[in-house]
């Protein structure tokens, strides 16, 4: 759910059982572009439900800086190797654009609306460890870690 936000969005069908080679359980997610970084707190639960808290700070443009904060829920499924996930609800925290509150304008319904045309595709899903999940798409990598007390968590 982390590098779909507009050039940066996040990860969000099926429900699938809790093992080591599965997103089930809660994350710390890190997604670095050319844009600026993208983190989150992601939970992914066994009926393909999947919510978000997710932070991005960075320069999108020349002299455009933007700093947001928002919250995601939506699905998620595995088919093999592939990643799914659908945003559902959007809601922004925080958007700060060069230092000013824009959640109230024009260009805040824009930017959920962006994130809410789930159009990109499948990412591609891998498990170096039971403890750690990457989320690999055109735009890069997403790194996660597996919270302590999460299902298979350490």
């Amino acid at each position: 759910m982390i590098h779909r936000v507009s050039a940066f969005t996040i990860a969000l069908c099926a429900a699938v059982p809790a093992s080591a080679d599965t997103p089930v359980g809660r994350w710390q997610c890190e997604f670095e572009g050319d844009g600026g970084r993208v983190s989150g707190d992601m939970t992914y639960t066994k009926n393909g439900r999947a919510s978000a808290i997710i932070a991005m700070a960075g320069d999108v443009r020349e002299g455009i800086a933007i700093d947001a904060e928002m919250s995601v829920t939506g699905t998620w499924k595995v088919d093999g190797d592939l990643f799914t996930d659908i945003a559902e609800t959007v809601r922004l925290r925080r958007l700060l654009i060069n230092g000013e509150d824009q959640r109230e304008s024009e260009l805040a319904e824009s930017f959920r609306l962006s994130l809410l045309k789930n159009d990109s595709p499948p990412d591609i899903v891998r498990f170096p460890s039971k403890n750690k999940m990457q989320l690999i798409s055109r735009s890069g990598v997403t790194y996660c870690t597996r919270r302590k007390g999460s299902p298979l968590g350490s």
